[in-house]
């Protein structure tokens, strides 16, 4: 039996879902727990929520006492998506840089491939 247009967009925002939640970076759990799924459907959002300042981990507060931020809440996801450009660092890599751009990469590359009917491999 064919899937309908709707039951192939609901399996493709469920696969972007878990695999948010499975690559998620964990130093200190609290970003996984803001990722934010909802499907009413006709449309799907999926979210990486902002987390308050009092719940960030003990190392994003260092930084934005350092440079002088007065956030009440943290825009969390992009400082594990973004390289990191802060002097802190030395030049060190982020090692979480683009895990959302890789998970959404690869469920293009699944739609794309279930839409031709074929096989990948990433």
């Amino acid at each position: 039996m064919e899937k309908t247009l709707q039951q192939a967009y609901d399996e493709y925002c469920n696969l972007v879902y878990s695999l948010l939640l499975t690559n998620c970076p964990i130093d200190t759990g609290n970003m996984i727990t803001h990722i934010r799924y909802n499907n009413d459907g006709t449309e799907c959002h999926i979210t990486i929520d902002t987390i308050p300042y009092n719940k960030a981990p003990k190392s994003l507060k260092r930084r934005i006492k350092k440079y002088g931020s007065d956030y009440k809440e943290v825009e969390y996801a992009m400082y594990t998506e973004y390289p990191w450009l802060s002097p802190h660092w030395h030049g060190k890599k982020n090692p979480n840089e683009s895990w959302i751009r890789r998970n959404s990469l690869y469920v293009g590359a699944t739609c794309v491939a279930d839409v031709v009917d074929c096989e990948i491999e990433l």
